[in-house]
């Protein structure tokens, strides 16, 4: 009804509530299904505009739908009219089954009637009371109507066939029966003149015109040939009460009646059968829509942008939706109950997803901060080593760190990345000054390696050791040389050391010295390895200082007094001196070691 198409939820609510109360046989059961359309409608509306602002400025925003307060009392309110109306539909059959009882009871006391024969003039006033009160009877089922109706037809035919009355009484009767009978096919005639040829105008005009116009005009269609429908039933109701005409006009105007009923049967048969075809095409489109929907697989998305272009496919579907017309009603309200369970479960997942995301963006975010500070707090570092070691370290990480916001990404990444420009920047830097010294080291071990070749050239004298001792304490000092030079350096300085060991025949210990500072001079500037060296000397370095306690404790108990006493002490302290000389050399080489690592 077109003044419930203005109306709101609450209003809705309210008119329901207002033919709630009315007695069973007062209610309007088509006021009740067009309200529960315009409450159907407005939903439909609330939810469409929720899912078209779905995106705000191309960024993804949390819509949550309200739950809607009016539902349950709207749910309830319609509960309790369908459970009326099933009641007023159980009455109504009953009371129909009722009528059919009662007037087959009449057909039977008409015939009785007829069929005697000697009393028919005499049962004339019965007659017309059985007859009227048959017409005043209300409606029967409808698998009956017609066998009814053509029952007491032909009992009434029957008994004025075999009525013996006065001829003009019954003339009379049959010419007022002619004359409803002829109004009724005047009424016909008029009634397809009046609906159906505007109505096929109407649209044939808008076929032409387009698809769209047709949809529009589809409901006042619909209303004006169920109205003439309805009308058309009423005059076949009128003409089924009325009594027989002449015997010679029966065929003639029955005829004239059913050919004035074809014209409007033939065109309300046509529009429904017209009406469930597109009903049809529509049903295939909106499961064609629905089954695109759900053969969205959110568990193949690798990230925000296949949900952007799935979240796409679903808002055009949902437009297509809107413009597609109706299916059948007993399969449109499943169909749009399915689409809309598939959209709101593909944007409740949707959800779900980027809140998931932003939490571990959040996460992100915080690891990529501390890597960030971190940089920064050894950009200033001069432990060139075990820093760039660091920072390498760091900026593997950073790669295995997710994604956090885009505008937070870039600020950060700057960060980082310039603390850690900054770091090698000052290394390089330093690196250059540092192979400059390392080519000044390598002009002064030559200049080592050239005095000790002088004195392997030369005679031995008294200064001859101390000068390759001097010589040897000067190699130690000397810093790193150029990598790619510190293996001939060191071969030439051992060949000569070795040269001068053989000429002069330097000591055992000082040769094991030399051995020992070349294998160090190998490890170059390796930390961790002269820190294990270091690290084995010192235990050998205590292993020694305690077997010295121990000898020194035994010597005390020991007594020269016997030969063979005093042989013992002699050894004893022998096997001490050895160790002590032992304890020496390995605190020297821990301090050679220690010159190194700074």
């Amino acid at each position: 009804m077109e003044e419930n198409d203005k109306m709101t939820k609450n209003e809705v609510i309210e008119a329901l509530q207002a033919l709630s109360v009315k007695d069973i046989n007062e209610i309007d059961w088509d006021e009740v299904t067009s309200l529960k359309q315009r409450y159907y409608a407005l939903r439909r509306e609330e939810t469409t505009v929720i899912n078209d602002e779905e995106k705000v400025d191309g960024e993804e925003v949390e819509i949550e739908v309200e739950i809607d307060e009016t539902e349950p009392q709207f749910i309830s309110l319609v509960n309790e009219l369908k459970d009326k109306r099933a009641e007023w539909v159980a009455q109504k059959e009953e009371k129909m089954r009722d009528n059919l009882k009662r007037k087959q009871e009449i057909i039977e006391q008409i015939e009785s009637l007829a069929n005697d024969t000697d009393n028919v003039n005499r049962s004339f006033n019965q007659f017309k009371d059985l007859q009227q009160e048959f017409k005043n009877l209300g409606e029967v089922p409808q698998e009956n109507q017609t066998e009814t109706w053509k029952k007491f037809q032909d009992a009434v035919e029957h008994y004025y066939d075999q009525l013996k009355i006065n001829q003009e009484l019954r003339d009379y009767d049959f010419k007022k029966n002619l004359e409803i009978k002829q109004s009724l096919v005047e009424k016909a005639e008029a009634l397809a003149k009046q609906f159906i040829k505007p109505i096929a105008e109407k649209v044939e005009s808008a076929a032409e015109e387009g698809s769209e116009i047709v949809e529009e005009l589809s409901e006042e269609v619909k209303s004006d040939i169920i109205g003439a429908f309805k009308q058309l039933q009423d005059l076949h109701d009128q003409w089924k009460i009325t009594g027989p005409v002449a015997k010679e006009l029966r065929d003639t105007l029955w005829e004239k009646f059913r050919e004035a009923t074809v014209v409007i049967n033939k065109e309300y048969q046509s529009f429904f059968e017209e009406r469930k075809a597109n009903e049809k095409v529509n049903e295939d489109a909106k499961i064609a829509l629905c089954e695109k929907v759900e053969a969205i697989d959110p568990s193949t998305f690798k990230g925000a942008n296949d949900w952007e272009k799935a979240t796409k496919i679903v808002i055009e579907a949902q437009k297509e939706w809107k413009s597609t017309g109706f299916a059948a009603r007993k399969v449109n309200n499943a169909l749009y109950a399915r689409f809309r369970g598939v959209c709101d479960e593909f944007f409740q997942k949707k959800s779900e997803f980027f809140q998931d995301l932003k939490a571990s963006q959040a996460a992100n975010l915080e690891k990529k901060i501390q890597l960030t500070e971190k940089a920064e707090s050894l950009q200033d570092s001069t432990d060139w080593n075990k820093t760039a070691a660091e920072l390498t370290r760091l900026q593997k990480e950073w790669k295995e760190v997710g994604p956090i916001n885009r505008k937070l990404s870039e600020v950060y990444w700057t960060r980082f990345h310039t603390a850690c420009d900054t770091f090698f920047k000052r290394r390089k830097e330093s690196q250059s000054n540092t192979r400059q010294e390392e080519k000044n080291n390598l002009q002064q071990k030559n200049e080592v390696i050239a005095a000790l070749k002088e004195i392997a050239a030369g005679e031995k004298n008294e200064d001859t050791i101390v000068k390759i001792g001097e010589l040897q304490k000067k190699w130690r000092s000397i810093g790193f040389v150029p990598f790619k030079e510190k293996d001939k350096i060191n071969d030439a300085y051992g060949e000569i050391m070795a040269e001068l060991r053989k000429k002069f025949d330097l000591s055992g210990s000082q040769a094991s010295m030399e051995k020992f500072e070349s294998s160090i001079e190998d490890m170059g500037d390796d930390n961790n390895k002269l820190q294990r060296e270091r690290d084995r000397l010192f235990r050998a370095l205590e292993g020694k200082r305690s077997d010295l306690q121990t000898y020194e404790n035994n010597l005390g108990f020991f007594t020269s007094k016997s030969k063979n006493g005093d042989g013992l002490v002699r050894d004893v302290k022998r096997k001490i001196e050895l160790i002590k000389g032992d304890i020496l050399e390995l605190e020297k080489k821990i301090s050679i070691i220690d010159q190194r690592l700074g």
